[in-house]
Order: structure tokens, then sequence, then C-alpha cells
């Protein structure tokens, strides 16, 4: 069957993927739900009558087949500020870097990404992490070797 996410439906209480308490303060990743077909009876015949019958109306109703990733928010504040710092200390480093820095701003982007972090850090972080984003767009599509004559 056909795996779907809901939007609009809560997440349910889950443990941290950091400290395992139990939490739905911040949605990592949301729930996966599977519809199937089911049936819901609607009327049916009284016990004394001479025949029976039962009028059933088929309905869509979904399982859940994996639950949300959640984080707490304490966990979160501190990969906020952890990532703030990792960005302001090697900013300079990896402009300079060129194309030996690719692979650790591709992480720090993507966990920031993962994390929803991006709106907590402060204006100059902010700008700092466009910056990377124009750089490592700009390293991945320049051409790597000689052009063909």
């Amino acid at each position: 069957m056909r795996r779907m996410i809901r939007p609009h439906i809560a997440a349910k209480y889950g443990p941290c993927i950091d400290c395992g308490s139990g939490t739905r303060s911040h949605v990592l990743e949301a729930a996966e739900y599977e519809s199937y077909e089911g049936e819901i009876v609607i009327d049916r015949s009284d016990d004394f009558a001479s025949k029976e019958w039962e009028e059933v109306d088929t309905v869509t109703k979904y399982a859940l087949t994996d639950s949300a990733v959640v984080i707490c928010h304490k966990c979160w504040s501190k990969k906020t500020v952890v990532f703030q710092k990792i960005i302001d200390d090697n900013f300079t480093k990896w402009e300079i870097g060129g194309m030996s820095s690719i692979r650790p701003i591709m992480k720090v982007l993507k966990s920031i990404r993962y994390l929803q972090i991006e709106f907590e850090l402060d204006a100059p972080t902010r700008s700092k992490i466009r910056e990377l984003r124009v750089m490592s767009k700009s390293l991945l599509t320049t051409t790597t070797g000689d052009e063909e004559e």
C-alpha cells in the first residue's frame, strides 16, 4: 500500500532522539501512515427480527507505520548553540578552504535544515549560512578538469 504523511494530525508523544525523554516539542520527521479500506456497521436488525440484516459502509482507515522523530526543546536549544558556535568558528576556514571544505559545509547545512534551527540563530550567523549555501552551490556546479577544445 501507499505510505502518506498526514500534516493535520499532531505528532504523538515520543522519545527525544538525543536524551530519550518523552516529548513532542519539535517534530523532525513526520509520522507515516498507510491507508486501508475498512467496513463499519451503520445499522442492523434488532434481536427479534425474523431476518437478520446489516448495513455497512466502507471507510478509509489509517495505520501508523513509522512514528514521528522528535527532539525535546532542551536538546534542540543546545544544538542551536552548538551549530552557531561551529559556524562562527569555522566560517573563515571554510571560505578559504575551497573544494576541500565542501563536505563539512554540506554536513552543517544538512543538519541545520533537518533540525529546523536556522531562524533561531542570530542575524550574522544566518547571513553566513546564506553565504555557505551560495559557496557550496558554486563549488558543486563548477567543472573540475580541462574543457575539451
